[in-house]
């Protein structure tokens, strides 16, 4: 759960669970009790390279654990696990026998930050790994760099490829030595499934053609909210739904999952047959709906990475920038990503491309610069050798 300043029960969970935290290190601190091999994930959401690992888990005879911050995810996780059973394995910040089990492990991954990270290492001895959440699309902040004093507390920090690591080292000018080309878990999730996508569509009752719509992060930005390429606007989604009506095919858009949307927008969502919210569409994986889709439109997201090596068309749109005072990096200011600067230019673009599903010349020549000589069908290998080398 990403702590969201103007949510007061962020404040309370947030205020909580650091009491928490600090009682259970400090009994951790003086117990004499040995640490077990059970491993801990964190991460705003139980999605991506963190969802891939944990469902790997029993395959791997390993042990693992999800803590998360947010109770409705909590209840949601416990159900769904329940089947495969693992629903034990779903921890809550809350808990103090919960927490007590995270600080018990020997191994924590995270996508994101951890707790009391310096803490947790310098003194409970705990090893930490940084699994990623994505390919870093923008250069860090210089006032304050919070990336890399996050990022220096780590084992390991895997990247996603040599080109992220050759960006870290020459773009960034990243000091320290725990950088390591392991690759994205997730990617090699993508690869292996591609062939379910008629199964996903069928699950939802979609016999068409599916264009994902995957927007940045809107940060609340009013020129990003009202543009004439905005999700969020009624108007345009009209606009989009007599469009692909007129195609027969299916628009799903996909969210940051801190941007809420209006419930006259929501409403519009539930009574539409050819525009869909991810919510509205049945899945069990965050990424199958990469796979069921037949197209992708992004603006300044990192999403289109893992969505090349399903060899899809990419459609890149330049809508106001929500990421103003950021400078992005090459992943995202790239000279082989041309961009459609109209919503008249982009409907005629998707039109196109629809009747010829093939993969660009664009698309191929990002997918070589990115992913180099990275084995992808090798990364779920070398991720567990690397965790089991750490416990």
């Amino acid at each position: 759960m990403k702590f969201q300043k103007s949510n007061p029960l962020h404040y309370l969970i947030y205020s909580l669970s650091f009491l928490i935290y600090i009682i259970c290190i400090f009994i951790k601190f003086f117990s004499v009790k040995r640490k077990n091999k059970t491993i801990t994930l964190t991460g705003h959401k139980l999605i991506g390279n963190l969802e891939v690992l944990f469902n790997k888990q029993n395959q791997e005879n390993l042990v693992m654990n999800y803590i998360t911050f947010n109770y409705q995810d909590y209840l949601d996780l416990k159900t769904f696990y329940k089947k495969e059973g693992l629903d034990a394995n779903i921890l809550y910040v809350l808990k103090p026998l919960d927490v007590y089990k995270c600080l018990s492990s020997n191994l924590i991954i995270a996508s994101h930050g951890i707790f009391f990270h310096k803490l947790i290492t310098k003194y409970l001895k705990i090893k930490t790994l940084y699994c990623g959440h994505a390919i870093e699309g923008a250069y860090p902040i210089e006032e304050d760099n919070k990336l890399f004093k996050d990022l220096q507390n780590y084992s390991e920090v895997w990247m996603y490829s040599d080109f992220e690591k050759d960006m870290f080292i020459k773009d960034f000018k990243y000091p320290y030595k725990n950088l390591k080309v392991n690759g994205y878990p997730r990617v090699q999730y993508l690869l292996e499934n591609g062939n379910k996508q008629n199964a996903l569509k069928n699950i939802n009752n979609i016999n068409n053609k599916i264009v994902l719509y995957a927007p940045t992060a809107s940060r609340n930005d009013k020129d990003f909210l009202n543009s004439t390429f905005s999700p969020f606007r009624l108007e345009n989604l009209k606009k989009l739904d007599e469009f692909f009506k007129k195609l027969n095919t299916t628009l799903i858009i996909k969210t940051h999952l801190n941007d809420k949307f209006s419930l006259e927008v929501e409403n519009y969502f539930e009574n539409s047959t050819f525009i869909k919210h991810t919510k509205n569409v049945i899945v069990d994986y965050d990424y199958d709906f990469l796979i069921m889709s037949d197209m992708l439109i992004t603006d300044y997201s990192t999403i289109y990475v893992d969505y090349l090596v399903l060899d899809k068309p990419i459609i890149f749109i330049a809508p106001p920038d929500p990421n103003k005072n950021r400078q992005y990096s090459k992943v995202i200011e790239n000279s082989d990503i041309h961009r459609v600067m109209t919503f008249e230019s982009l409907l005629s673009i998707i039109e196109y491309e629809l009747s010829n599903i093939n993969e660009s010349k664009e698309t191929v020549i990002l997918k070589n610069l990115i992913f180099n000589d990275l084995s992808i069908n090798k990364v779920l290998d070398n991720s567990f050798e690397a965790i089991k080398k750490l416990i």
